[in-house]
Protein backbone atom coordinates (compact mmCIF):
# COMPACT_ATOMS: atom_id res chain seq x y z
CA UNK A 1 0.00 0.00 0.00
CA UNK A 2 1.50 3.65 -1.26
CA UNK A 3 2.09 5.92 1.76
CA UNK A 4 -0.59 8.03 0.26
CA UNK A 5 -3.39 5.50 0.24
CA UNK A 6 -2.09 4.82 4.00
CA UNK A 7 -2.69 8.47 5.16
CA UNK A 8 -6.46 8.47 4.02
CA UNK A 9 -6.89 5.20 5.30
CA UNK A 10 -5.78 6.90 8.57
CA UNK A 11 -7.74 9.50 8.02
CA UNK A 12 -11.18 8.17 7.31
CA UNK A 13 -10.67 5.86 10.39
CA UNK A 14 -10.04 8.87 12.27
CA UNK A 15 -13.53 10.25 10.82
CA UNK A 16 -15.40 6.83 11.47
CA UNK A 17 -14.21 6.96 15.12
CA UNK A 18 -15.12 10.37 15.60
CA UNK A 19 -18.50 9.75 13.90
CA UNK A 20 -18.82 7.03 16.50
CA UNK A 21 -17.83 9.15 19.58
CA UNK A 22 -20.22 11.65 19.11
CA UNK A 23 -23.19 9.30 18.28
CA UNK A 24 -22.23 7.60 21.98
CA UNK A 25 -22.51 11.01 23.24
CA UNK A 26 -25.57 12.70 21.83
CA UNK A 27 -27.70 9.51 21.21
CA UNK A 28 -29.38 9.59 24.86
CA UNK A 29 -30.26 6.98 26.58
CA UNK A 30 -30.94 3.46 24.94
CA UNK A 31 -31.09 0.19 26.96
CA UNK A 32 -31.55 -0.36 30.88
CA UNK A 33 -28.91 -0.19 33.49
CA UNK A 34 -28.22 -3.97 34.43
CA UNK A 35 -24.68 -4.15 35.16
CA UNK A 36 -23.72 -4.92 39.33
CA UNK A 37 -23.26 -0.91 39.91
CA UNK A 38 -25.01 2.26 38.66
CA UNK A 39 -23.02 6.00 39.07
CA UNK A 40 -21.99 7.30 41.91
CA UNK A 41 -23.91 9.99 41.76
CA UNK A 42 -27.43 11.24 39.62
CA UNK A 43 -28.51 14.84 39.89
CA UNK A 44 -32.32 16.16 39.72
CA UNK A 45 -33.45 19.55 39.75
CA UNK A 46 -37.11 20.75 40.92
CA UNK A 47 -39.55 23.42 41.99
CA UNK A 48 -41.19 24.22 44.66
CA UNK A 49 -41.74 20.83 46.06
CA UNK A 50 -39.62 20.27 48.99
CA UNK A 51 -36.84 17.38 48.40
CA UNK A 52 -38.14 15.34 51.83
CA UNK A 53 -40.76 14.19 49.87
CA UNK A 54 -38.92 12.48 47.28
CA UNK A 55 -36.94 10.62 49.57
CA UNK A 56 -39.20 7.56 49.78
CA UNK A 57 -39.56 7.37 46.04
CA UNK A 58 -35.65 7.22 46.00
CA UNK A 59 -35.66 4.46 48.52
CA UNK A 60 -38.00 2.71 46.62
CA UNK A 61 -36.42 3.37 43.34
CA UNK A 62 -33.31 1.58 44.91
CA UNK A 63 -35.03 -1.08 46.65
CA UNK A 64 -36.03 -2.24 43.34
CA UNK A 65 -33.00 -1.59 40.95
CA UNK A 66 -30.34 -3.26 43.10
CA UNK A 67 -27.34 -2.02 40.70
CA UNK A 68 -28.28 1.48 42.63
CA UNK A 69 -27.82 0.84 45.95
CA UNK A 70 -24.85 2.90 46.12
CA UNK A 71 -25.87 6.19 44.10
CA UNK A 72 -26.42 9.20 46.01
CA UNK A 73 -29.97 10.92 43.76
CA UNK A 74 -29.51 14.26 45.15
CA UNK A 75 -32.64 16.50 44.66
CA UNK A 76 -31.88 20.26 44.00
CA UNK A 77 -35.57 22.61 44.88
CA UNK A 78 -35.74 26.19 43.34
CA UNK A 79 -38.28 28.04 44.79
CA UNK A 80 -39.30 30.28 41.91
CA UNK A 81 -39.61 29.08 37.94
CA UNK A 82 -37.91 32.18 36.91
CA UNK A 83 -34.77 31.58 39.16
CA UNK A 84 -34.76 27.65 38.57
CA UNK A 85 -35.11 28.32 34.83
CA UNK A 86 -32.95 31.09 34.26
CA UNK A 87 -29.89 28.53 36.60
CA UNK A 88 -31.02 25.78 34.75
CA UNK A 89 -30.15 27.22 31.54
CA UNK A 90 -26.83 28.91 32.82
CA UNK A 91 -25.18 25.65 34.38
CA UNK A 92 -26.03 23.82 30.98
CA UNK A 93 -24.69 26.31 28.90
CA UNK A 94 -21.34 25.90 31.35
CA UNK A 95 -21.42 21.94 30.56
CA UNK A 96 -22.95 21.39 33.76
CA UNK A 97 -26.29 20.03 33.31
CA UNK A 98 -28.44 18.33 35.76
CA UNK A 99 -29.24 14.62 34.53
CA UNK A 100 -32.91 15.40 35.62
CA UNK A 101 -34.95 18.68 35.49
CA UNK A 102 -38.43 19.09 35.76
CA UNK A 103 -40.14 20.46 32.74
CA UNK A 104 -43.39 23.03 33.11
CA UNK A 105 -46.34 22.00 30.52
CA UNK A 106 -47.24 25.72 31.15
CA UNK A 107 -44.62 26.97 28.77
CA UNK A 108 -41.04 25.44 28.49
CA UNK A 109 -39.73 26.90 25.26
CA UNK A 110 -36.24 27.34 26.90
CA UNK A 111 -36.26 23.65 28.22
CA UNK A 112 -38.00 21.44 25.47
CA UNK A 113 -35.17 21.55 23.48
CA UNK A 114 -32.24 20.44 26.04
CA UNK A 115 -34.50 17.50 26.70
CA UNK A 116 -34.06 13.58 25.27
CA UNK A 117 -37.21 11.60 25.41
CA UNK A 118 -36.84 8.00 26.22
CA UNK A 119 -37.91 4.53 24.63
CA UNK A 120 -40.33 1.96 26.06
CA UNK A 121 -37.34 -0.11 26.77
CA UNK A 122 -37.56 1.92 29.86
CA UNK A 123 -41.06 2.19 30.90
CA UNK A 124 -44.00 -0.06 30.32
CA UNK A 125 -45.79 1.70 27.17
CA UNK A 126 -49.12 -0.57 27.35
CA UNK A 127 -49.51 0.39 31.55
CA UNK A 128 -48.16 4.11 30.95
CA UNK A 129 -50.87 4.61 27.80
CA UNK A 130 -53.90 2.55 29.62
CA UNK A 131 -53.69 4.58 32.70
CA UNK A 132 -52.33 7.73 32.28
CA UNK A 133 -54.49 10.95 31.90
CA UNK A 134 -55.81 12.09 28.43
CA UNK A 135 -54.05 15.32 29.92
CA UNK A 136 -50.52 14.40 29.42
CA UNK A 137 -51.30 12.67 25.54
CA UNK A 138 -48.84 15.28 24.33
CA UNK A 139 -45.79 13.21 26.09
CA UNK A 140 -45.85 10.29 24.69
CA UNK A 141 -44.27 10.32 21.12
CA UNK A 142 -45.78 7.46 18.96
CA UNK A 143 -43.93 6.59 15.08
CA UNK A 144 -44.89 3.51 12.96
CA UNK A 145 -41.58 1.03 12.93
CA UNK A 146 -40.47 -2.30 12.10
CA UNK A 147 -39.13 -5.22 14.18
CA UNK A 148 -36.02 -6.68 12.85
CA UNK A 149 -38.40 -9.24 10.93
CA UNK A 150 -39.92 -6.61 9.35
CA UNK A 151 -43.21 -6.97 10.98
CA UNK A 152 -44.45 -3.20 11.45
CA UNK A 153 -44.70 -1.80 15.50
CA UNK A 154 -45.62 1.18 16.68
CA UNK A 155 -42.88 2.77 18.37
CA UNK A 156 -43.71 4.77 22.10
CA UNK A 157 -41.03 7.56 23.32
CA UNK A 158 -41.72 9.15 26.26
CA UNK A 159 -40.57 13.06 26.74
CA UNK A 160 -41.24 13.11 30.44
CA UNK A 161 -43.07 11.13 33.27
CA UNK A 162 -45.90 13.28 35.05
CA UNK A 163 -46.86 12.56 38.95
CA UNK A 164 -49.41 15.32 39.38
CA UNK A 165 -51.63 17.79 37.92
CA UNK A 166 -53.40 20.77 38.88
CA UNK A 167 -56.29 22.33 37.90
CA UNK A 168 -58.35 25.61 38.74
CA UNK A 169 -60.86 25.46 41.94
CA UNK A 170 -62.51 28.46 44.63
CA UNK A 171 -61.84 28.66 48.00
CA UNK A 172 -64.45 30.49 50.45
CA UNK A 173 -65.04 31.21 53.77
CA UNK A 174 -68.03 29.72 55.23
CA UNK A 175 -68.49 32.10 58.29
CA UNK A 176 -68.43 35.17 55.75
CA UNK A 177 -70.64 33.83 52.78
CA UNK A 178 -73.95 32.88 52.93
CA UNK A 179 -73.56 29.61 50.71
CA UNK A 180 -71.45 28.01 48.48
CA UNK A 181 -69.68 29.35 45.35
CA UNK A 182 -72.75 29.30 42.27
CA UNK A 183 -72.03 26.33 39.69
CA UNK A 184 -72.30 29.38 36.93
CA UNK A 185 -70.86 32.55 36.58
CA UNK A 186 -74.32 33.64 35.39
CA UNK A 187 -75.25 33.07 38.85
CA UNK A 188 -72.17 34.39 40.65
CA UNK A 189 -72.28 37.84 38.99
CA UNK A 190 -75.14 39.08 40.97
CA UNK A 191 -74.35 37.34 44.10
CA UNK A 192 -70.91 39.24 44.11
CA UNK A 193 -71.86 42.55 41.65
CA UNK A 194 -75.54 43.00 42.64
CA UNK A 195 -75.77 41.81 46.50
CA UNK A 196 -74.70 43.84 49.60
CA UNK A 197 -74.45 41.05 51.86
CA UNK A 198 -71.91 39.64 50.36
CA UNK A 199 -67.81 40.94 50.63
CA UNK A 200 -65.76 41.30 47.76
CA UNK A 201 -64.12 38.11 45.88
CA UNK A 202 -60.51 38.05 44.53
CA UNK A 203 -60.87 38.90 41.03
CA UNK A 204 -59.90 41.66 38.44
CA UNK A 205 -56.35 42.99 39.65
CA UNK A 206 -53.21 41.83 38.77
CA UNK A 207 -49.92 40.42 40.52
CA UNK A 208 -49.54 43.39 43.53
CA UNK A 209 -52.57 42.16 44.65
CA UNK A 210 -53.82 39.07 43.86
CA UNK A 211 -51.94 35.52 44.63
CA UNK A 212 -51.74 33.64 41.24
CA UNK A 213 -53.42 36.69 39.26
CA UNK A 214 -52.43 35.43 35.53
CA UNK A 215 -53.40 31.64 36.04
CA UNK A 216 -56.84 33.69 37.32
CA UNK A 217 -57.33 35.55 34.59
CA UNK A 218 -56.05 32.85 32.17
CA UNK A 219 -58.70 31.03 33.51
CA UNK A 220 -61.37 33.20 32.18
CA UNK A 221 -59.24 33.63 28.32
CA UNK A 222 -59.83 29.42 28.62
CA UNK A 223 -63.25 29.23 29.29
CA UNK A 224 -63.72 31.36 26.03
CA UNK A 225 -61.69 28.88 23.76
CA UNK A 226 -58.45 31.03 24.33
CA UNK A 227 -56.05 28.45 24.71
CA UNK A 228 -52.30 30.15 24.12
CA UNK A 229 -50.09 33.73 23.99
CA UNK A 230 -50.57 33.64 20.44
CA UNK A 231 -54.58 33.75 20.61
CA UNK A 232 -54.54 36.74 23.09
CA UNK A 233 -54.63 39.52 20.19
CA UNK A 234 -58.69 38.17 19.15
CA UNK A 235 -61.28 39.94 20.07
CA UNK A 236 -62.71 37.36 22.47
CA UNK A 237 -59.78 37.54 24.66
CA UNK A 238 -60.58 40.92 25.31
CA UNK A 239 -64.26 40.23 25.71
CA UNK A 240 -62.49 37.39 28.69
CA UNK A 241 -60.54 39.75 30.31
CA UNK A 242 -63.29 42.39 30.21
CA UNK A 243 -65.39 39.93 32.33
CA UNK A 244 -62.16 39.65 34.87
CA UNK A 245 -61.72 42.98 35.11
CA UNK A 246 -65.60 43.64 36.17
CA UNK A 247 -65.34 42.20 39.66
CA UNK A 248 -63.03 45.30 40.77
CA UNK A 249 -65.47 48.50 41.22
CA UNK A 250 -64.29 52.15 41.90
CA UNK A 251 -63.40 52.62 45.11
CA UNK A 252 -66.04 54.38 46.52
CA UNK A 253 -68.24 51.01 46.33
CA UNK A 254 -67.78 49.00 49.91
CA UNK A 255 -68.39 46.20 47.77
CA UNK A 256 -65.42 46.50 45.19
CA UNK A 257 -61.85 44.97 45.42
CA UNK A 258 -60.88 47.91 44.59
CA UNK A 259 -62.35 49.58 48.01
CA UNK A 260 -59.13 47.77 49.86
CA UNK A 261 -56.41 48.53 47.66
CA UNK A 262 -55.27 51.22 50.19
CA UNK A 263 -55.32 48.88 52.94
CA UNK A 264 -52.79 46.35 50.91
CA UNK A 265 -50.89 49.29 49.50
CA UNK A 266 -50.21 50.00 53.45
CA UNK A 267 -49.89 47.45 54.77
CA UNK A 268 -48.22 45.21 51.64
CA UNK A 269 -50.58 42.34 51.45
CA UNK A 270 -52.80 40.37 49.25
CA UNK A 271 -55.81 39.35 48.82
CA UNK A 272 -55.00 36.14 50.09
CA UNK A 273 -54.03 37.80 53.14
CA UNK A 274 -57.01 39.57 53.59
CA UNK A 275 -59.06 36.63 52.78
CA UNK A 276 -57.22 35.10 56.31
CA UNK A 277 -58.05 38.37 58.10
CA UNK A 278 -62.05 37.67 56.73
CA UNK A 279 -62.23 40.38 54.49
CA UNK A 280 -62.46 38.46 50.95
CA UNK A 281 -64.84 35.75 50.71
CA UNK A 282 -63.79 34.00 47.49
CA UNK A 283 -60.20 33.43 46.21
CA UNK A 284 -59.17 31.31 43.16
CA UNK A 285 -56.06 29.42 42.26
CA UNK A 286 -54.80 25.97 42.12
CA UNK A 287 -54.18 23.61 45.23
CA UNK A 288 -50.68 24.49 46.18
CA UNK A 289 -52.64 28.07 47.00
CA UNK A 290 -53.39 26.35 50.23
CA UNK A 291 -49.75 27.03 51.43
CA UNK A 292 -50.30 30.55 50.57
CA UNK A 293 -53.35 30.54 53.08
CA UNK A 294 -51.13 28.63 55.87
CA UNK A 295 -48.94 31.87 55.00
CA UNK A 296 -51.64 34.40 55.56
CA UNK A 297 -53.01 33.10 58.71
CA UNK A 298 -49.17 33.27 60.18
CA UNK A 299 -49.06 36.28 59.27
CA UNK A 300 -52.24 37.59 60.24
CA UNK A 301 -51.68 36.26 63.57
CA UNK A 302 -54.34 38.02 66.09
CA UNK A 303 -56.25 39.02 62.87
CA UNK A 304 -56.88 35.98 61.80
CA UNK A 305 -60.82 36.02 61.00
CA UNK A 306 -60.58 32.21 58.79
CA UNK A 307 -61.07 29.50 61.52
CA UNK A 308 -59.88 26.26 59.60
CA UNK A 309 -63.06 24.86 59.41
CA UNK A 310 -64.79 27.19 57.58
CA UNK A 311 -62.12 27.08 54.79
CA UNK A 312 -63.98 25.25 51.85
CA UNK A 313 -63.28 24.89 48.30
CA UNK A 314 -65.61 24.64 45.48
CA UNK A 315 -65.48 23.81 41.25
CA UNK A 316 -65.17 26.51 39.42
CA UNK A 317 -67.71 28.38 38.04
CA UNK A 318 -68.32 27.37 34.15
CA UNK A 319 -70.76 29.57 31.64
CA UNK A 320 -74.33 28.54 31.59
CA UNK A 321 -74.21 27.44 28.31
CA UNK A 322 -71.69 25.65 25.61
CA UNK A 323 -68.30 23.55 26.77
CA UNK A 324 -66.74 23.36 30.40
CA UNK A 325 -63.57 24.04 30.38
CA UNK A 326 -60.52 24.34 33.17
CA UNK A 327 -57.63 25.25 33.49
CA UNK A 328 -54.78 22.75 34.38
CA UNK A 329 -51.28 22.75 34.86
CA UNK A 330 -48.37 19.75 35.28
CA UNK A 331 -44.69 19.59 35.20
CA UNK A 332 -43.09 16.09 34.27
CA UNK A 333 -39.56 14.70 34.89
CA UNK A 334 -37.32 14.78 31.94
CA UNK A 335 -33.69 13.13 31.04
CA UNK A 336 -31.46 16.36 30.35
CA UNK A 337 -29.77 15.72 26.76
CA UNK A 338 -26.56 16.95 28.63
CA UNK A 339 -27.12 14.39 31.28
CA UNK A 340 -23.66 12.97 32.39
CA UNK A 341 -25.70 9.40 33.56
CA UNK A 342 -28.17 9.28 31.15
CA UNK A 343 -28.80 5.99 31.25
CA UNK A 344 -29.50 5.58 35.07
CA UNK A 345 -31.28 8.90 34.33
CA UNK A 346 -33.80 7.34 32.16
CA UNK A 347 -34.22 4.06 34.71
CA UNK A 348 -35.02 6.75 36.91
CA UNK A 349 -37.71 8.87 35.04
CA UNK A 350 -38.83 5.20 33.85
CA UNK A 351 -39.65 4.25 37.27
CA UNK A 352 -41.48 7.55 38.06
CA UNK A 353 -43.76 6.31 35.44
CA UNK A 354 -44.83 3.01 37.72
CA UNK A 355 -48.10 2.87 39.84
CA UNK A 356 -45.87 2.36 42.70
CA UNK A 357 -44.12 5.03 42.48
CA UNK A 358 -47.58 7.22 41.42
CA UNK A 359 -48.70 6.16 44.87
CA UNK A 360 -45.72 7.15 46.91
CA UNK A 361 -46.19 10.61 45.07
CA UNK A 362 -49.72 10.96 45.95
CA UNK A 363 -48.80 10.14 49.91
CA UNK A 364 -46.50 12.56 49.77
CA UNK A 365 -47.62 15.35 48.28
CA UNK A 366 -51.25 15.22 48.60
CA UNK A 367 -52.25 18.62 47.37
CA UNK A 368 -51.61 17.31 43.41
CA UNK A 369 -54.22 14.99 41.75
CA UNK A 370 -52.13 11.94 40.60
CA UNK A 371 -51.26 11.58 37.16
CA UNK A 372 -52.56 7.72 36.82
CA UNK A 373 -56.16 7.23 36.88
CA UNK A 374 -55.60 4.17 39.02
CA UNK A 375 -53.48 5.86 41.54
CA UNK A 376 -56.60 8.49 41.50
CA UNK A 377 -59.05 4.97 42.48
CA UNK A 378 -56.61 4.22 45.29
CA UNK A 379 -57.08 8.00 46.28
CA UNK A 380 -60.52 7.81 46.73
CA UNK A 381 -60.56 4.25 47.75
CA UNK A 382 -58.27 5.51 50.98
CA UNK A 383 -60.69 8.18 51.43
CA UNK A 384 -57.88 10.68 51.61
CA UNK A 385 -57.46 14.67 52.12
CA UNK A 386 -55.93 17.22 50.52
CA UNK A 387 -54.91 18.80 53.30
CA UNK A 388 -55.19 17.61 56.87
CA UNK A 389 -54.75 21.36 58.49
CA UNK A 390 -58.13 22.01 55.84
CA UNK A 391 -60.36 18.66 56.17
CA UNK A 392 -63.12 20.46 54.04
CA UNK A 393 -61.00 21.11 51.01
CA UNK A 394 -62.23 18.64 48.99
CA UNK A 395 -60.63 16.58 45.82
CA UNK A 396 -64.02 16.53 44.14
CA UNK A 397 -63.26 20.91 43.85
CA UNK A 398 -60.91 20.23 41.21
CA UNK A 399 -61.29 17.03 39.76
CA UNK A 400 -62.87 17.53 36.45
CA UNK A 401 -66.28 15.95 35.93
CA UNK A 402 -66.92 14.12 32.86
CA UNK A 403 -68.64 17.05 30.85
CA UNK A 404 -65.38 19.12 31.98
CA UNK A 405 -62.25 19.49 29.27
CA UNK A 406 -59.12 20.17 30.71
CA UNK A 407 -56.98 23.04 28.62
CA UNK A 408 -53.49 23.11 29.28
CA UNK A 409 -52.68 27.41 28.59
CA UNK A 410 -49.70 27.83 26.44
CA UNK A 411 -47.68 30.57 27.76
CA UNK A 412 -44.69 30.73 25.53
CA UNK A 413 -42.81 31.11 28.19
CA UNK A 414 -43.38 30.40 31.93
CA UNK A 415 -41.87 32.91 34.25
CA UNK A 416 -41.93 35.74 31.56
CA UNK A 417 -45.48 35.33 31.01
CA UNK A 418 -46.12 35.19 34.55
CA UNK A 419 -44.23 38.65 35.04
CA UNK A 420 -45.33 40.45 32.38
CA UNK A 421 -48.83 39.85 32.27
CA UNK A 422 -49.18 39.75 36.06
CA UNK A 423 -48.00 43.38 36.36
CA UNK A 424 -50.14 44.38 32.97
CA UNK A 425 -53.01 43.10 34.75
CA UNK A 426 -52.38 46.02 37.36
CA UNK A 427 -52.63 48.71 34.78
CA UNK A 428 -54.76 51.65 36.00
CA UNK A 429 -56.87 52.06 32.82
CA UNK A 430 -57.28 48.26 32.60
CA UNK A 431 -57.87 48.44 29.00
CA UNK A 432 -58.47 44.48 28.25
CA UNK A 433 -57.06 45.08 24.63
CA UNK A 434 -53.78 46.85 25.80
CA UNK A 435 -53.34 44.56 28.36
CA UNK A 436 -53.18 41.75 26.09
CA UNK A 437 -50.69 43.22 23.43
CA UNK A 438 -48.51 44.01 25.94
CA UNK A 439 -47.86 40.40 27.05
CA UNK A 440 -48.17 39.34 23.63
CA UNK A 441 -45.44 41.85 22.60
CA UNK A 442 -42.96 41.14 26.07
CA UNK A 443 -42.92 37.42 25.86
CA UNK A 444 -41.98 37.69 22.19
CA UNK A 445 -39.26 39.98 22.71
CA UNK A 446 -38.15 37.80 25.54
CA UNK A 447 -38.44 34.73 23.57
CA UNK A 448 -36.18 36.34 20.57
CA UNK A 449 -33.63 37.16 22.78
CA UNK A 450 -33.37 33.79 24.98
CA UNK A 451 -34.46 31.20 22.19
CA UNK A 452 -33.07 33.42 18.82
CA UNK A 453 -30.28 35.02 20.78
CA UNK A 454 -31.55 38.15 18.82
CA UNK A 455 -32.79 41.81 19.46
CA UNK A 456 -30.67 42.54 22.19
CA UNK A 457 -30.86 46.20 21.34
CA UNK A 458 -34.63 46.36 21.64
CA UNK A 459 -35.95 46.53 25.50
CA UNK A 460 -38.57 44.20 26.26
CA UNK A 461 -40.32 46.85 28.95
CA UNK A 462 -41.05 49.31 25.72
Amino acid sequence: MSPKKIIVFIITGLVVLGLIIAFVIYSGPTTKTTGPKGPSELTVWVVGDDTAGFEPLIADFKKGNKAYTDTKILFTKFASYQDYERSLINVIADGNSPDIFVVPSTGAGLLESKIEAIPDTFFDGQDLSKNLNRLFDPLLEITPGKTDKGTEIQLMKLKGAPLGYETMGAFYNRSVLDSSVPATWEEFEPTFLESSTNLPVALGLGSKYITGAPSVASMFLVQNSIDSIGRMGEATAAQSLDSYFKYAKDASSSMGINSLKPEMDQKVLSTTDLFARGKISVIFGYPTLLREIEYSLKRASSESALEKRDLRSAPIPQKQSGKKVNLARYSYFAVSKFAKESNAAADFVGYLTTKTAGDIYSEAFPQYLPARNDVLETLKTDKRVMNKTFPWVQYDSFLPAQDVTLVNFDRGLTSEFEQSFGQALDRADQNPQAILETAQKQVACRKKQLLDRTGFEVSCEN
